[in-house]
């Protein structure tokens, strides 16, 4: 089973096991477990679009297109105004309306996104640079990513382990208590993949980085051979690693 299809999965399980933010979220602590399905489909997000993930199977090539916005496209890339890193083919559309167009193509690490708009009759670039592919959730939710806490060691055998959930989304440097909800899990004979959602609290918030919230993981059947996966970005992360910007 491929990374992208394996999200896929794991997309839509959340999409459908998630409670709705009116819904009493389970207590820190407290032991969760949720079972893996095989739905069809998915959708995923980058930053505040969102798309089908099937569309990453399309071989891209929108930059040749004829229509205006496409040739907008084609244009800024050939411009040198600070578009060097962008990817010179394999842009995809993924999502328009009357005045807007998103491209996306993809790049290591994730995906790379042109927005086009429509002004004075001209399409122009309004903004561009990377993005990283998430799930997407429902409304209301933040993602969250998630280690194995320290002093946890993996076995075969485990099968209920201390994780640290981290909200991904600004959040005044608080932490995710009382917010976490039980974890969509996808099962293969490879991996164990585990995504994280958190109920966003309302109003806004300071981007100063938001601490980890402790959270007891329990896993329908034991770990077995398999790595355990965060699945809150595309590709999954080994769980028993930092992330690149180190642990807390």
């Amino acid at each position: 089973m491929s990374v992208l299809r394996l999200l896929a999965i794991v997309a839509v399980l959340l999409i459908g096991g998630c409670r709705p933010a009116g819904g009493a979220p389970p207590s820190d602590g407290a032991a969760s477990s949720a079972d893996g399905s095989d739905p069809p489909i998915s959708r995923v997000t980058c930053d505040d679009a969102a798309f089908d993930l099937a569309l990453l199977d399309q071989p891209g090539g929108a930059e040749n297109g004829d229509d205006p916005a496409a040739v907008a496209l084609r244009e800024h890339l050939a411009s040198g105004m600070e578009t060097d890193f962008l990817p010179d083919a394999g842009w995809i559309e993924a999502a328009r309306t009357a005045s807007e167009v998103l491209f996306i193509a993809p790049e290591e690490g994730g995906l790379a996104r042109v927005d086009m708009e429509l002004e004075d009759g001209r399409w122009r670039a309004r903004g561009w640079g990377g993005c990283t592919l998430r799930p997407e959730i429902p409304l209301g939710m933040n993602i969250a990513t998630f280690r194995v806490a320290p002093g946890e060691t993996l076995t075969p055998e485990t099968a209920e382990l201390d994780v640290l959930v981290t909200e991904v989304e600004c959040n005044s440097g608080e932490d995710a208590r009382g917010r976490v909800q039980e974890p969509a899990v996808i099962r293969s004979a490879e991996s164990v993949t585990v995504i994280f959602a958190v109920v966003a609290r309302p109003g806004g918030h300071d981007c100063q980085g938001n601490p980890p919230t402790p959270y007891r993981l329990v896993l329908a059947e034991p770990l077995g051979d398999r790595v355990l996966l965060d699945g809150s970005q595309i590709p999954p992360r080994d769980a028993t690693e930092c992330e690149p910007n180190g642990c807390p």
